[in-house]
């Protein structure tokens, strides 16, 4: 699945895309994570690689030891 086109779900409830972000440049990263929290609904969690890290309005970190996780507000 190409994830830098439009994601076909509507609503979802968990995201992983976990060593993804380091392969984008940075406009891609963020047209990215915005489709994500776009779709994401209220408490869903978006989880990163360890090495990468988000930040959104609307989001905030749930992060717990070697997990990067983030929950839409």
């Amino acid at each position: 699945h190409d994830c830098t086109n439009e994601n076909p779900y509507p609503e979802m409830d968990l995201v992983f895309i976990r060593d993804v972000l380091s392969y984008l440049n940075p406009q891609k990263q963020k047209i990215l994570v915005d489709e994500i929290v776009e779709k994401l609904k209220t408490d869903g969690i978006l989880v990163v690689g360890s090495n990468e890290t988000v930040v959104k309005d609307g989001l905030s970190n749930i992060s717990k030891g070697r997990v990067s996780a983030f929950k839409k507000e």
